[in-house]
């Protein structure tokens, strides 16, 4: 048995947190919205990255709990500078890499409902 390939990862919001979180992930990180397929909640979305997809779903989590948590999605990015720089113009949080790992360049932020999410740029790898 292998794994193939990451098909997607699953995020949640609360219901008045959804409009900015979409807003987060299709405007500011620039992902591509799809559309749902008919037999799924017409709340949240999905947006697609390569291959690979990310699903909003609506939920009640617990705001310390979710902030607290070390679960993430992680994009790697062409150019992580602008990503920054374009992240901080949009408000959005900036944490540095607190455990820096060779051959990679990396910060991490928070969207509107409080989902972890690091960005990276690697140099020359292509193993992770």
């Amino acid at each position: 048995m292998t794994v193939l390939a990451l098909d997607h990862v699953n995020i949640t919001c609360t219901p008045d947190e959804e409009a900015a979180t979409i807003a987060f992930y299709e405007t500011e990180l620039g992902l591509e919205r799809l559309p749902k397929p008919e037999s799924q909640r017409s709340s949240g979305a999905w947006f697609r990255i390569g291959a690979q997809q990310i699903h909003l779903s609506l939920d009640e989590p617990d705001r310390g709990a979710q902030m607290a948590a070390s679960r993430h999605v992680c994009f790697r990015v062409a150019d992580l500078d602008a990503m920054e720089k374009a992240l901080r113009e949009a408000g959005a949080p900036i944490a540095a890499d607190q455990r820096p790992i060779a051959g990679i360049r990396r910060f991490f932020t928070r969207d509107p409902a409080g989902n972890n999410v690091e960005l990276a740029e690697h140099s020359g790898r292509t193993d992770s």
